[in-house]
């Protein structure tokens, strides 16, 4: 289904943007510098792409039509999995204020790789969570049809967030960061 690839290719340039967030907390608990542009970038590819896309498309199209397809027990893990997308939401707002200190002040430093190291794991829990059960469940219950809406509605979505451009920008940067700092870049 071209939205469900659509997505879990987005999960692995997120887990790329959760890898280059490690690797900048690592580096800053061994009080060595980082460059905040590409801190910056990161953080702009997690908030543009992951969430004012990814996850309004998830909440805004994909959630709604799988709760009329599903059962009750699908629109409970649906209402989990939002709930997680408000704590990534605090999250990304935490470390977007953050960042905006760290060449100046240390405990911005400490706290932004705090946030990082406890943050991360439950990130990855969710993209794993998503896959596992809510995608697998759209595997069986979605039509050609709905895949169809869905695809269109998703790259409506994003042109009106990001403009003609899109994702590729983002896409861009965050591949050749990866790259730069020795992280995999999962996306095909």
């Amino acid at each position: 289904m071209q939205s469900l690839t659509w997505l879990r290719r987005e999960h692995d340039a997120i887990r790329s943007g959760l890898e280059l967030l490690e690797t900048f907390a690592a580096k800053l608990r061994h009080d060595e510098s980082v460059v905040a542009a590409d801190v910056e970038a990161v953080l702009a590819f997690l908030v543009d792409v992951g969430e004012r896309c990814h996850c309004v498309r998830e909440e805004r199209h994909l959630f709604p039509l799988l709760e009329r397809r599903g059962s009750s027990r699908d629109s409970r893990r649906i209402t989990v999995l939002l709930v997680e997308h408000g704590a990534a939401r605090e999250v990304l707002r935490t470390l977007t204020h953050l960042a905006a200190s760290l060449a100046t002040d240390a405990d911005s430093r400490r706290a932004f790789a705090h946030t990082v190291e406890e943050a991360v794991p439950m990130l990855r829990n969710h993209l794993d969570k998503e896959e596992r059960a809510l995608y697998k469940l759209a595997e069986t219950v979605l039509t050609p049809e709905d895949d169809a809406t869905l695809a269109r509605e998703f790259g409506l979505h994003d042109r009106g967030e990001l403009g003609e451009a899109g994702r590729a920008p983002h896409v861009l940067a965050l591949a050749e960061l990866a790259a730069r700092y020795g992280v995999e870049w999962r996306v095909s």
